[in-house]
């Protein structure tokens, strides 16, 4: 299974590049943060969504941005948002949210497994990120999935409070299997980590990391580069 997070910037550069970036990582699942949330939104995600290859799971404009992104080998079981605590007239922070099922082939009917997609833009305030990520982390615990995959712009470094937190009960799929590049912002001349796929445990990481020989060139897509993971997923008994 391969999953992707991806800050687009509200597609505010070169969308074009975007999609390709996406349709050439070929993606089983996709956490897309900064998606566009303004005036016809949702037509713009769900044209990025066709670009890519890729169907529309949940997110938007109703969670702040996070948009969650599917391929043809996964059915959607069910799809929520979870709006983030933040302090003052401070931008709106949201964790979208999808249960999935991945199947073995084409047809996602033909078996697979089921997991919990997150996909969450944190603050830029400490204090208010510290928050957020007990929100985030505390409904992901009560999901009912087996599995859990959350894909997050951090807005910090690993080392900090938030990523401390966050690799309690996840674990950190690039410290895990760092395949690619570690650094993602910015896109020209990256010097931070502050982009993460992280998984529960009993997921298996195969490779973590920012590919390398992307479509098109990332810096004038967006202003973050892609995070990419290969994970392997027990499949359900009986399937």
């Amino acid at each position: 299974m391969r999953v992707v997070s991806y800050n687009v910037r509200s597609l505010r550069d070169d969308a074009d590049a975007v999609a390709a970036i996406l349709r050439g990582l070929a993606p089983d699942l996709v956490c897309v943060q900064e998606a566009p949330r303004f005036l016809f939104s949702a037509r713009t995600c769900r044209a990025l969504a066709a670009a890519a290859g890729l169907s529309v799971l949940a997110g938007g404009r109703s969670a702040a941005g996070n948009l969650l992104l599917g391929g043809p080998r996964v059915r959607l079981v069910s799809a929520s948002r979870v709006r983030l605590p933040r302090s003052g007239r401070r931008h709106r922070r949201a964790l979208a949210l999808a249960v999935v099922e991945v199947g073995r082939n084409a047809d996602p009917a033909d078996g697979g497994a089921r997991l919990l997609l997150g996909g969450t833009h944190l603050s830029l305030d400490p204090l208010e990120r510290e928050q957020q990520t007990r929100r985030v982390l505390a409904h992901l615990e009560t999901a009912d999935a087996p599995h859990r995959v959350l894909g997050a712009d951090v807005n910090d470094v690993p080392g900090s409070r938030v990523w401390t937190l966050l690799t309690g009960p996840l674990r950190d799929a690039w410290a895990l299997a760092p395949t690619g590049g570690e650094l993602t912002f910015p896109a020209r001349g990256p010097n931070r980590r502050i982009d993460a796929l992280l998984v529960s445990p009993g997921v298996a990481v195969r490779a973590a990391g920012v590919p390398a020989d992307l479509a098109a060139d990332p810096a004038a897509a967006t202003d973050h580069l892609p995070v990419l993971a290969e994970l392997e997923l027990p499949l359900e008994q009986g399937t």
